[in-house]
C-alpha cells in the first residue's frame, strides 16, 4: 500500500503538455462568453441600432438634438389591458390612485396590436450576432498576435540553456579527443 501511495518521482518535461491546448481552448471560450455577455445582456447594441437606424439622428442633416431622445419610449412595447380582460373573465380593470390603467409597457420590441416581433427586433438581433462574430474574431486575433510576439521561453533563459549545452559538449569533446588514435595522428601530421 505504501509503495503505491508514495509521491511520484519528478521527471523533467519540455513543456506543460496537454494543458497548453486545454488553456488555449479555455481562453477562446472565455472570449466567446464575454462577447455573448456584451452583445446579448447589455444595452450597448440596442442603443447603437437606435442611434444609427431608427433614432432622430439617422438622417445626415439632423438638427442639433440629442440623438438618444426617445430611446426609452422606443425600447418599450405596449400591451393593452383590454386584451387581458378578454382572456380573464373576472378581471375588473385596474385603478391606481383613481387613475384607470389601460395599457402596460414592458421592455421588448413587439407590435402594439398583434404582439408580433417588429423589424427593429430583428435588426437588433442581427447587429448582436454581427457584433459577437466581429468581437470574437478581433479578440482571438489579438490574443494569437500577442502569443506570436511574446516567446514561450525568454531569450535570457534560452541563451543560458544554449551556453550550458555548449559547455557540456565542449567538455565531452575534451574527454574524447585524447583517447582517439586518429586525433593524435592528425595532431602529429599538422605539427
Amino acid at each position: 500500500m505504501i509503495l503505491h501511495l508514495k509521491r511520484p518521482i519528478p521527471r523533467k518535461a519540455k513543456d506543460i503538455g496537454i494543458w497548453f491546448e486545454i488553456l488555449e481552448v479555455i481562453g477562446v471560450l472565455a472570449v466567446i462568453g464575454n462577447g455573448l455577455v456584451i452583445s446579448f445582456t447589455s444595452d450597448f447594441i440596442p442603443r447603437q441600432v437606435y442611434l444609427y437606424i431608427t433614432g432622430p439622428c439617422k438622417h445626415p442633416h439632423h438638427i442639433k438634438t440629442d440623438c438618444m431622445t426617445g430611446y426609452v419610449n422606443n425600447s418599450l412595447s405596449v400591451y393593452h389591458l383590454k386584451h387581458f380582460e378578454k382572456s380573464i373573465n373576472h378581471f375588473k380593470g385596474s385603478n391606481v390612485l383613481n387613475y384607470p390603467i389601460t395599457h402596460c409597457r414592458y421592455r421588448d420590441y413587439r407590435n402594439e396590436y398583434t404582439q408580433e416581433l417588429t423589424v427593429q427586433f430583428w435588426q437588433i438581433a442581427a447587429a448582436r450576432l454581427a457584433f459577437l462574430v466581429l468581437f470574437e474574431n478581433i479578440a482571438v486575433f489579438i490574443k494569437y498576435l500577442a502569443a506570436w510576439f511574446i516567446p514561450e521561453v525568454p531569450v535570457g533563459i534560452q541563451n543560458k540553456n544554449l551556453r550550458r549545452t555548449y559547455e557540456q559538449l565542449k567538455e565531452e569533446l575534451k574527454m574524447i579527443v585524447p583517447k582517439s588514435p586518429m586525433t593524435s595522428l592528425a595532431n602529429q601530421l599538422t605539427v
